[in-house]
């Protein structure tokens, strides 16, 4: 949200270039009092909606007033930039959604388990009647704060992988993982079921009016549906960090494809001798370190679904991806001696290994 003070304003904008190279503006009014000379506004944009050059878009706030004596003014907010997340920008993101995820499960799992031992010593306590009125009003308000703790976390995972499906939503033209995070949401949201909030209001009336057999009804039944839950917890979370690694396997092809296709290009260049030896060199390199690094990011992958409780069939590509690196290490030595012709040859012969 910006400030605008001007009594004398009469338009107020948004402004956004969608690339660093056009010379065109998109301008949309934004609708404020005129009668107010100081007021917040807000405005949201979809840049997932913008054609855009590049990942980088510029923009900013301009107002403008209506001084019929000395000429109307213009007054805009400083530049301000939006970067449209990459394949690699979204992959991080996800990873760090889901880790915290994971931690946020955990803790879940340990209040939820902390629910039912406490439940079973309320119950073991009433049975040999070791308890005051009193006391067991305390354990059973621990219980239903311990229930209010679970529900919170559960909200926190649910918000936080509802706006990790709307970056992807924005961002992501992979249809098959967009719906595999939507399941993910949805079994996020069912987690905590009606039923056991039912249950532990039913159990906050207890605190007033006890009944003891009714006691028992409730808190079986809330025992029940706790350990459902745990199992559900589990199963979610297992779907999550297998959905990341199909997502990360999916990545990395599409990671190789593309740098299959720029090394096809360079062995063209390299061929026709299209620019200096030293600037293909530099681009050999770069090539290189890409590969590269894509090979430590499977390392990752592999490692990721290696600690699934049912590993995927992955194959480790290892000597097909050593095979490529020499090939790579060979056309470097062959540029550095000036064998045009031979390095061609084996960039042309590693880009199809990549593929």
């Amino acid at each position: 949200d910006k400030i605008i003070s001007s009594p004398d304003a009469e338009s107020l904008k948004f402004v956004c270039k969608p690339s660093q190279n056009s010379d065109s503006l998109i301008k949309i009014d934004i609708p404020f009092s005129q009668r107010i000379s100081t007021q917040d506004f807000y405005f949201a944009f979809d840049f997932s909606s913008l054609e855009v050059e590049g990942n980088r878009i510029s923009y900013y706030f301009e107002v403008s007033d209506n001084d019929g004596v000395n000429g109307a003014k213009t007054t805009r907010t400083r530049e301000m930039e939006f970067v449209i997340p990459s394949a690699d920008d979204l992959q991080e993101m996800s990873s760090k959604t889901n880790q915290e995820t994971e931690e946020k499960i955990d803790q879940a799992k340990q209040v939820n388990s902390q629910i039912r031992k406490n439940i079973e010593e309320l119950q073991k306590k009433l049975i040999n009647e070791q308890m005051t009125s009193y006391e067991r009003n305390q354990m059973m308000e621990q219980i239903v704060q311990d229930q209010t703790k679970l529900e919170k976390l559960m909200e926190e995972i649910s918000h936080e992988q509802s706006k990790m499906q709307q970056m992807k939503q924005q961002f992501s033209n992979k249809d098959e993982m967009l719906q595999k995070q939507q399941q993910i949401n949805d079994l996020m949201e069912n987690l905590m079921d009606e039923e056991m909030k039912k249950l532990m209001e039913e159990l906050q009336k207890l605190m007033q009016e006890f009944d003891k057999d009714e006691f028992f009804e409730i808190t079986d039944d809330i025992k029940f549906s706790s350990e459902e839950m745990e199992q559900q917890m589990d199963n979610t979370l297992e779907l999550l960090k297998k959905a990341e690694v199909e997502e990360r396997v999916e990545n990395t092809i599409d990671k190789l494809d593309e740098l299959a296709k720029e090394h096809k290009e360079l062995s063209e260049m390299t061929k026709d001798k299209e620019l200096s030896n030293q600037e293909l060199l530099k681009k050999q390199e770069e090539h290189m370190e890409e590969f590269e690094e894509i090979k430590k990011e499977y390392e990752e992958t592999l490692k990721k679904n290696s600690e699934l409780e049912d590993p995927m069939q992955l194959d480790d590509f290892k000597q097909e991806m050593e095979e490529i690196s020499e090939m790579m290490e060979q056309s470097k030595q062959e540029m550095q001696d000036n064998k045009s012709n031979k390095a061609a040859k084996s960039q042309e012969q590693s880009s199809k290994e990549m593929q």
